[in-house]
């Protein structure tokens, strides 16, 4: 049956993969301790760093925001690939042959690494071997996969044009095809890394927010509760740098938003993973509900943070074109996953400056943090053990003047922009259930109210560079255009690079 129907939206956000959250809880850390290495962040590459350096005996410390894995690593669509878009081509035309096969070599490796620890320790996690495709639907596109497959054959990657036929329902004009690439379940796969940090003796905490780093010869993380971690080392593996006075990461990368639906459709299920290369990039692959349901992944509307869309839209937009292109019989979840883009594309990993080498970074992985995780996790650990040489992904490289360019006229741009604008709307003026920048009282506030009544208010003022945030009325939360800071309705830091929270203002408004 076919509906595009908004009522099939589930009311809340939740991704798949949150259905197997990890369900052990670890204390906060509330005084101070020392280890080899500090770890902060606990998402998949946080996890696969600590584990890497647990085996070869160093003592480790893991701090974590929030809950662990309830970040981007369990908001993905977890296709673990080499076919990162379409950037080979573009590779190595930019960096040049040796440089375009490094990279693709730290992906390949990070993946038989991966397929290798789920054989080894049977993990269960729904590991499925897939091809992985990049389709277009346009004619002008077709030169492109052309291109692209030709880089292929140059870097010797395995595959290239599909000669097959794929789903009629994806009206492809052209495709290329990786095979024997994977699909899986993120949680799960990091339920085990986390048992076996556990059993290394790494020392986990939850609910511990990094705050600042004093850097030195031994450096100190400090949390928001006064509470701290000395090490050896620091690595910062917390999707957005939390320190970043030093590298100035927010003016080389920009934040991408994107959406994922979990379907229901009585099409016939396909065989691989699929990504449009044309805007909005649709995305496609198989999954499983938690009673083994067959689903479809419906990816795509990609756009970078907090710039001003309805952002009902995307779902809707995914929705329709799921609903035109197969059926859909329900929607079992919705989520969207927060992405950084460096201005070259290439990740950060390594020293987060030339000054302070034993405090390191990863990030900027744009949407392919599955195997670049697991790829940065070898490169921290290699900088710790003092095997690492200078490489490609290191963070001081100046990358594309062309992108910093165009990205920084852009956060002018949008601070300009939300200073000036004018405010139609009062607070009595938001009803129940939504949210808005209003006038009130001759300042520029943000108001959202509970669909009982209660008003949350906070200063749109982001406390970062102090650009003006956005509402977002699917996820509920205050999105900065600029860098892609993130606040929940009462204003506390959901993503940096904002460190500090939303003024919250007192707004004496309530529909009984």
């Amino acid at each position: 049956m076919t509906n595009d129907g908004k009522e099939l939206l589930p009311q809340n956000i939740q991704s798949l993969w949150q259905e197997h959250a990890v369900e052990k809880s670890f204390p906060v850390l509330e005084d101070r301790v020392s280890a080899d290495v500090v770890v902060v962040g606990g998402g998949l590459t946080g996890l696969t760093t600590a584990y890497l350096l647990a085996k070869e005996g160093k003592e480790v410390v893991l701090l974590e925001a929030g809950n662990l894995m309830t970040g981007t690593s369990g908001h993905t669509t977890a296709k673990v690939s080499v076919q990162h878009d379409v950037i080979y081509d573009e590779f190595l035309q930019r960096f040049g042959l040796e440089k375009t096969k490094a990279y693709y070599k730290a992906n390949d490796e990070a993946f038989r690494w991966m397929k290798g620890m789920v054989e080894q320790h049977q993990i269960d996690c729904d590991w499925e071997e897939q091809p992985s495709y990049l389709y277009t639907t346009q004619d002008l596109s077709v030169d492109k996969l052309e291109r692209e497959a030709r880089a292929y054959e140059q870097l010797h990657i395995p595959g290239g044009v599909y000669e097959g036929q794929l789903p009629e329902y994806l009206n492809a004009q052209k495709a290329i095809v990786v095979p024997s690439q994977a699909q899986f379940h993120p949680v799960r796969y990091a339920r085990f890394l986390l048992s076996e940090c556990e059993r290394l003796g790494v020392r986990l905490f939850e609910h511990s927010p990094a705050i600042k780093v004093n850097f030195g010869t031994l450096p100190v993380v400090h949390c928001r509760n006064g509470a701290e971690a000395q090490g050896d080392h620091v690595l910062i593996c917390t999707h957005f740098p939390f320190v970043d006075t030093h590298g100035f990461y927010f003016a080389r990368m920009h934040v991408s938003r994107s959406y994922v639906l979990a379907v229901e459709s009585d099409v016939d299920k396909p065989d691989g993973m699929f990504l449009e290369i044309d805007p909005p990039q649709h995305s496609l692959r198989t999954a499983k509900a938690e009673d083994g349901t067959p689903l479809l992944l419906v990816g795509g509307e990609g756009h970078k943070t907090g710039q001003g869309i309805n952002t009902h839209k995307p779902y809707e937009h995914l929705l329709s074109y799921a609903s035109r292109a197969f059926g859909v019989k329900s929607v079992h979840y919705r989520w969207s996953a927060q992405d950084l883009v460096t201005n070259d594309k290439l990740p950060f990993i390594g020293p987060m400056t030339e000054q302070h080498r034993n405090v390191l970074v990863a990030t900027g992985f744009r949407k392919w943090g599955m195997t670049t995780s697991a790829a940065a996790a070898h490169i921290l650990a290699r900088y710790v053990e003092g095997k690492e040489e200078e490489s490609m992904f290191s963070p001081a490289r100046f990358g594309s003047m062309k992108q910093l360019i165009r990205d920084n006229m852009d956060v002018a741009k949008h601070l300009v922009r939300g200073k000036f604008g004018l405010l139609q709307k009062h607070v009595d003026d938001i009803k129940p259930g939504e949210g808005d920048v209003v006038l009130h009282q001759g300042e520029r506030v943000g108001i959202y109210r509970e669909p009982e009544g209660k008003v949350h208010a906070v200063d749109t003022t982001c406390t970062h560079v102090g650009c003006e945030v956005n509402w977002n009325a699917s996820d509920l939360a205050w999105e900065c255009p600029c860098h892609g800071s993130r606040f929940d309705i009462d204003g506390l830091v959901l993503n940096g690079p904002a460190e500090k929270p939303l003024r919250v203002i007192d707004v004496d408004e309530r529909i009984e």
